[in-house]
C-alpha cells in the first residue's frame, strides 16, 4: 500500500487545515446551543470541582449552567469539604446542600447545633467512637483485685481496677449518639453480657463488626479476639467462626486492634522477665469474612521493635519501628489473593505472607546512647463508612468522609539526656501528621512495574529517607502529652491544650488539614487586608498579591489562625540537623475553657471526657456539628 505524504506548505493541506478547524468550530457550537442542559450538567459532574470551575471560563452557558446547577454546585461543595455523596439517603440535593453548608459553618467556627451530657455507668472501662457510635465494656465488679488489667480513659493500661474471680464476664454497652446529618436526635443504648472480660475493642458500625479483645486469665491460656456484631453483641452472622485464638505463653500488657473492610489486625505486646530483651511483638491479620490467618509478623524475627501499626490499604499495614535506628515507618504488603487451586496452596506453604516492601525513615536523631524513641503510637481515623452499607448499625447519611483525603499521624516521646553526668532525663513528645494518599501514590509509583502482581519473597526493600518523602506531606507538632484515644478524623485533628490562666482547664482546638479550607482561609485574609488598605480584591493581579497575616485573630467567639509557612524543629538535643514540615494547616481554638481529660472525634461530633477524682470515665459532653 502507498503511503501519501503531504507536504505542510502546499496550498493543498493548509485548505484541509483551514476545512478542519471550521468544522471544529461548527461542532463546537452545535455541542455548547444544542446539548440538553441536564446532560451537560451530568457531563460537568464527571469532572473534579477544579475543572468545572475552570469550565466556567468556556463560554456563557457553561458559566451560567454552573452558577445556576444545584447539583454541579452539591458537587464543588463535596469535594470542597472532603467527603463523598451517599446514595443510601432519601434527602433531596437541596436538603443535603443545606445540611453539608450548615456543618461546614459549624465546623470553621467551633459552633455546635447542640451539646449533650452523656452520663456513663460505673465501671465503663475500653471504649471505642466510631461513627456516632459509643461502645464499651463494663465490668461486674470494680472493687475486686485479681491482678487483672484494664484500659483507662487514656488508652494506658491501669492496674487499679480488675474482675472477681468467681465472674470474670462483663457487659458490652453501645450508644448511638444523635446526629443532626442523619436527624437522629435521640440517644439509643443497648446492652449485653457477653460473658467473658474485655480488655480493649474497636468498632466499625458500616459493617456492624465489633471487635473484642479477652482478657487472658492465666498466661498459659491462648489469646482470643472475638468477632461480634454491634447491634447484638452476638457473633456476627457473616463472620466463618466467632473467635480466633493464638498462643501466648507470657502476659499481654498491652494491646491494640485495628480493621478495614474484612480484614481485622492485632498487636500483642508480650513481656517475657526471662528474655534477654524483655519484650516481643506480634502482629497477627486475619480475614474475619473467610477465617483464616492472612500474617503473623513477629519482631524478633523481623529484628525490629514496634509498637502499634495501622492499615495504609486493605492489603497493606504500617509498622513504626523504633529499633534499631534509625527509626522508620515500615510498609508490609499482605498477600490477600484467593486460594483456587491445591497447587496454589502448597506452593505458597502454610505461612501467612507479608513483605516489607518499604521503609520510610524518619528525620534523623542524634546519637542513639543519647537518644531513644520510646512507644509510638499509631492513630488513624476509624475505618471510613462504605456509602452503599445497610447495616443495623450504619446511618443512612447524606455523605461520608473520603477516604483519599485522610491522615495518618504517628505519636511518640523522645528521650534524651541519658549520659554519665546526666541522671535525669529530658522527655520531649512529637505527633506527625502524615497525608494517606501522599503515601500510597508514592508505593503504587515503586510498584507499578508489577502490574498488581504479588511481590514475592525476592523483593528488596525500599528505602526512602526523610527528604525524599516527608517535608512536602507532613507535620510536626509537638505536645504537652500523648493521647492514644481517638484525636484524628479525615483531615482534622482534636487537641485540648491547657488554659494559660487556668492549667486545670482545657480549650478545644480543631486543626483542619484540608487544602480548600486552608486556601478560603489564605484568601479571606488577603481580601481583607486589600479592603483595610483601601484597595479592590478584584482588581489585584497575581503578581501584586500580598501575603496574608498569619497572627491568630478573634472571629465569631473563636481564636483562628492560619499556619501555612514550613515548621522548624530545630537540631540539637534530638535531632541532628533542622526538620522542615510543610503541610499548612488552618486552627480554630474555642475561647470557652472546659474540664476534659480527654477528647475524642469523628465525623460530625467533638467528645469531652469526663472523668472523678479515682480517674473513673463519669461522662462524655458531645458537641454535635
Amino acid at each position: 500500500m502507498t503511503e501519501i505524504r503531504i507536504d505542510p506548505k502546499t496550498s493543498l493541506h493548509q485548505s484541509m487545515m483551514r476545512t478542519a478547524k471550521r468544522s471544529e468550530v461548527s461542532f463546537s457550537s452545535v455541542f455548547q446551543s444544542k446539548l440538553p442542559t441536564e446532560l451537560l450538567v451530568l457531563v460537568l459532574g464527571d469532572l473534579s470541582a477544579k475543572d468545572v470551575l475552570s469550565c466556567c471560563l468556556v463560554c456563557k452557558r457553561f458559566y451560567e449552567t454552573i452558577k445556576t446547577s444545584l447539583l454541579l454546585k452539591y458537587h464543588i461543595a463535596l469535594e470542597r469539604t472532603g467527603v463523598i455523596d451517599g446514595p443510601l439517603s432519601n434527602l433531596t440535593t437541596a436538603e443535603r446542600m443545606k445540611r453539608l453548608e450548615d456543618q461546614e459553618k459549624a465546623w470553621l467556627y467551633l459552633n455546635p447545633t447542640r451539646r449533650d451530657t452523656i452520663l456513663i455507668p460505673p465501671r465503663f472501662s475500653s471504649f471505642d467512637l466510631s461513627g456516632g457510635i459509643l461502645a464499651g465494656a463494663r465490668s461486674p465488679d470494680a472493687d475486686a483485685d485479681t491482678g487483672l488489667t484494664k484500659t483507662s480513659t487514656n488508652g494506658e493500661s491501669d492496674n487499679g481496677s480488675s474482675l472477681p474471680d468467681d465472674d470474670n464476664s462483663c457487659e458490652m454497652l453501645g450508644m448511638r449518639l444523635p446526629s443532626v446529618i442523619s436527624g437522629e436526635l435521640e440517644v439509643n443504648r443497648w446492652s449485653r453480657n457477653v460473658g467473658f472480660s474485655v480488655y480493649g475493642l474497636t468498632i466499625d458500625p458500616s459493617q456492624d463488626l465489633a471487635i473484642l479483645l479477652q482478657t487472658k486469665g492465666h498466661p498459659n491460656e491462648p489469646f482470643r479476639v472475638h468477632i461480634y456484631s454491634l447491634s447484638t453483641f452476638t457473633p456476627h452472622p457473616l463472620a466463618s467462626q466467632s473467635v480466633f485464638e493464638h498462643p501466648c505463653s507470657t502476659s499481654v500488657p498491652q494491646l491494640s486492634a485495628r480493621c478495614m473492610e474484612n480484614l481485622v489486625g492485632v498487636m500483642l505486646h508480650s513481656f517475657d522477665h526471662d528474655a534477654a530483651t524483655g519484650s516481643h511483638q506480634t502482629v497477627i491479620i486475619w480475614d474475619w469474612k473467610a477465617g483464616v490467618m492472612k500474617a503473623c509478623i513477629e519482631s524478633s524475627k523481623e529484628g525490629r521493635s514496634f509498637d502499634d501499626f495501622t492499615f495504609l490499604t486493605p492489603d497493606s499495614i504500617m509498622l513504626p519501628v523504633r529499633k534499631p535506628s534509625p527509626a522508620t515507618l515500615d510498609v508490609y504488603k499482605l498477600d490477600t489473593r484467593e486460594v483456587t487451586r491445591r497447587s496454589e496452596r502448597l506452593s505458597r506453604g502454610n505461612s501467612p505472607a507479608a513483605v516489607r516492601i518499604a521503609s520510610f525513615h524518619l528525620p534523623e536523631m542524634r546519637n542513639p546512647l543519647e537518644v531513644s524513641v520510646n512507644p509510638i503510637a499509631c492513630n488513624t481515623e476509624p475505618p471510613a463508612p462504605n456509602p452503599h452499607s445497610a447495616s443495623s448499625t450504619a446511618r443512612r447519611q447524606p455523605f461520608y468522609l473520603n477516604p483519599a483525603s485522610s491522615l495518618i499521624s504517628f505519636s511518640f516521646i523522645v528521650c534524651h539526656g541519658h549520659s554519665m553526668h546526666v541522671t535525669t532525663p529530658v522527655h520531649e513528645r512529637f505527633t506527625l501528621l502524615i497525608q494517606r494518599q501522599a503515601l500510597i501514590d508514592r508505593l503504587e509509583e515503586c510498584t507499578k512495574s508489577l502490574n498488581g502482581r504479588w511481590v514475592g519473597n525476592n523483593w528488596k526493600t525500599m528505602n526512602f529517607p526523610w527528604l525524599q518523602w516527608g517535608p512536602n506531606i507532613s507535620r510536626f507538632l509537638t505536645t504537652t502529652y500523648i493521647s492514644w484515644a481517638c484525636f484524628l478524623h479525615g483531615t482534622k485533628v482534636i487537641l485540648a491544650p491547657p488554659d494559660p490562666k487556668d492549667r486545670t482547664k482545657c480549650r478545644l482546638a480543631v486543626l483542619d488539614f484540608n487544602p480548600a479550607v486552608v486556601a478560603m482561609e489564605k484568601l479571606k485574609r488577603r481580601n481583607n487586608a486589600l479592603s483595610s488598605k483601601g484597595k479592590n480584591p478584584e482588581e489585584m493581579s497575581d503578581d501584586m498579591e500580598e501575603d496574608p497575616d498569619q497572627e491568630e485573630v478573634e472571629e465569631n467567639g473563636v481564636m483562628v489562625k492560619l499556619v501555612k509557612e514550613s515548621g522548624v524543629l530545630k537540631k540539637g538535643k534530638v535531632f541532628s540537623r533542622d526538620v522542615y514540615t510543610e503541610l499548612p494547616y488552618r486552627q480554630v481554638t474555642s475561647t470557652e475553657t472546659f474540664g476534659f481529660a480527654n477528647v475524642v472525634i469523628d465525623e460530625e461530633r467533638i467528645g469531652g471526657i469526663l472523668v472523678n477524682e479515682t480517674g473513673d470515665l463519669t461522662a462524655v459532653e458531645i458537641f454535635t456539628m
